[in-house]
């Protein structure tokens, strides 16, 4: 939080707008993509048999319901990391690490499940300045 309070009164200082959307991703760990997340592990080296590790515990994973004596057909799922794991939160950071990538001339700050982006216009003529 330092560094992003930081950041917008740096760019304030130099009479640049910063602009802030801030989203939280709810039901974030639901919602990577194994296929995707494979690629990005192989992109970063993760090569043989530890490859082969991650591909089969994210593959043909199943999951189902069960309330008393009941239960439902189990489902093949694709997506989804599993929270309280050790490698959940590691699998997400990153499945998300090249976010910065994907939205040009962008400030992007990951706070776990939070998502802050920042854009800053440049020189906004004194603007600020006449508003303070």
């Amino acid at each position: 939080m330092i560094d992003v309070v930081d950041s917008i009164y740096s760019h304030l200082d130099l009479d640049e707008i910063v602009t802030g959307i801030y989203v939280d991703l709810h039901k974030v760990f639901d919602t990577v993509n194994h296929h995707i997340l494979l690629y990005k592990l192989y992109n970063y080296g993760v090569r043989g048999s530890v490859f082969s590790w991650f591909k089969a515990y994210l593959t043909n994973r199943q999951q189902f319901v069960s309330v008393s004596n009941a239960e439902s057909k189990k489902n093949t799922i694709a997506c989804g990391v599993l929270q309280g794991s050790v490698l959940g939160p590691l699998l997400f950071i990153i499945y998300v690490n090249d976010i910065q990538h994907v939205v040009p001339n962008c400030a992007i700050k990951l706070f776990a499940d939070d998502i802050n982006i920042f854009y800053i216009t440049v020189h906004c003529t004194g603007l600020f300045r006449m508003l303070r």
